[in-house]
């Protein structure tokens, strides 16, 4: 008895975490923000970057520096990372919202 309590327990503690993690998040920026910022705020986070070539590289934000970043694990390429100018950058998209 006590084994059913505690997996359900665990199962109402999943579920709470789960939809607590699926909130909307928010894309926020104040005036004056750098690309380095943004991107430094969103470390982690999976990202589409769009260059001025146009260009477009899919991956997580890695370290973020002043002129220079880095993007791990390349969509299609997971095996492999790219260190991307800053000032090369044109937009950055990041999944903020669920259906």
């Amino acid at each position: 008895m006590r084994t059913i309590v505690l997996m359900m327990c665990v199962a109402v503690l999943f579920t709470l975490a789960t939809a607590a993690g699926a909130e909307d998040k928010k894309l926020e920026i104040r005036p004056g923000s750098t690309m380095a910022e943004v991107l430094g705020s969103l470390a982690g986070a999976s990202v589409d970057l769009t260059l001025r070539s146009g260009t477009t590289l899919s991956g997580k934000v890695g370290p973020v520096h002043q002129n220079v970043m880095v993007l791990a694990e390349l969509r299609g390429k997971e095996f492999y990372d790219a260190v991307v100018r800053i000032d090369d950058i044109s937009a950055v998209s990041v999944r903020v919202r669920s259906k």
